[in-house]
């Protein structure tokens, strides 16, 4: 199975494909010999893989956790030399990290009630729909209804198309005034896949979330990574690391008002954090419903014992991969590729990093799209042979 797919935007970056589905939290407990000792083995597979794609000139280094029922379970990182915590930029999986963030801000009543409808419907707290605009009047959308939850669930009729056509130089603030004059129409019902996924829905959001919260016109870029991350997400769980990465001019093709999207950067031990967050019983923030019901929300009740297609809920990707249901984000960015995994049957999360080590400077004749191509086909085969270990284990 292929786990790393282009987006059809100018930028080339390769995002993870497949997997998902389950709408309990948690409904069996895992086998008796799902262990630390099962991931320890598991950081050996990684090592060998990394191995076997290194060399002079390109090497590789990983990171990897193992999270179930709220506890981290098990921490591996500096595979093959040290190099400290290195906060990663985590691209578009941080889509997910940010509608977490935007829970919390529900939670502490800095967004309206129902500014994320759907997701609270499916955690049993209906009301009438908030739309965005009426949360931000700088925001104007081809679908005027749509809330923050539709923005990060591509369902507010944005174009993944537009994240090409969005000026280099452009500022944050100018994003809502690319998209109110977008003209193209885009569906917002139907199900979402990776070529669905939209940069400037995800940072629209984030902006609004930082208009939301001072109710100031300008500087909402700055607000969003110096506020609205640390407050909301960083400070409450714990997350001495995490930061906000400057992406700005680094990658060639990507827009600057594109930030908020790709630019929140994670520790293996924060990542850690974030996932205890996604798997514990009595979250830090949220609620354990709401946290759940993000990331399934994009399903009609009774939820489906199997679901064929993916689909996006929450920044999370749903699907199944023909033995497992789970949740999954990913990303390759700045040659470093990530995949992020949770397994509600298992009440289990898994995330894995794969980098260039910092001495790999040989390689400057190649282009960030290789080196990030790279990254993902590692991250896949990994990841690939992890399933094929939990495949194991379950029989």
């Amino acid at each position: 199975m292929k786990f790393f797919a282009a987006f059809s935007v100018q930028r080339r970056i390769r995002v993870a494909g497949s997997v998902l589905v389950c709408f309990c939290f948690s409904v069996s407990a895992a086998p008796k010999n799902f262990t630390s000792e099962f991931f320890k083995n598991f950081s050996g597979d990684i090592s060998e893989q990394i191995r076997k794609e290194s060399s002079f000139e390109r090497s590789y280094d990983a990171a990897f956790c193992a999270v179930k029922d709220g506890k981290t379970i098990f921490i591996s990182k500096d595979f093959f030399e040290s190099s400290g915590s290195l906060p990663l930029v985590l691209g578009r999986s941080g889509a997910a990290l940010t509608s977490l963030a935007a829970l919390e801000m529900l939670s502490q009543k800095k967004l309206p009630k129902n500014s994320l409808s759907k997701w609270t419907d499916r955690a049993g707290e209906k009301g009438e729909r908030t739309s965005a605009s009426s949360i931000c009047s700088l925001f104007k959308c081809p679908n005027s209804n749509a809330t923050l939850a539709d923005l990060f669930d591509m369902r507010a009729s944005i174009s993944p198309g537009l994240d090409s056509l969005i000026p280099k130089n452009a500022s944050p603030e100018e994003l809502f005034s690319l998209i109110a004059s977008s003209s193209e129409s885009y569906p917002s019902s139907g199900r979402f896949g990776r070529g669905d996924f939209s940069s400037s829905s995800i940072s629209a959001a984030s902006l609004i979330l930082a208009y939301s919260e001072t109710k100031k016109t300008q500087n909402l870029g700055r607000i969003f990574r110096e506020r609205i991350l640390k407050k909301y997400l960083f400070s409450p769980l714990g997350m001495s690391e995490a930061r906000f990465v400057s992406i700005f001019p680094h990658i060639d093709g990507v827009s600057k008002a594109l930030e908020p999207a790709y630019a929140a950067a994670l520790s293996i031990e924060d990542t850690a954090k974030w996932l205890e967050c996604e798997t514990s019983e009595s979250p830090k923030l949220s609620s354990r419903e709401l946290i759940a019901a993000r990331r399934n929300a994009a399903y009609p009740l009774p939820f489906p014992e199997r679901v064929s297609k993916e689909n996006f809920s929450g920044g999370w990707l749903a699907a199944f991969d023909g033995e497992f249901d789970f949740f999954i984000v990913s990303d390759s960015f700045r040659a470093c590729a990530n995949i992020v995994a949770i397994f509600p049957k298992y009440n289990m999360a898994v995330a894995l990093f794969v980098f260039e080590r910092k001495h790999a400077n040989s390689d400057s004749g190649r282009t960030f799209e290789q080196r990030n191509a790279d990254a993902a086909r590692i991250a896949s085969s990994c990841f690939k042979v992890f399933l094929n270990r939990l495949s194991q284990n379950l029989k």
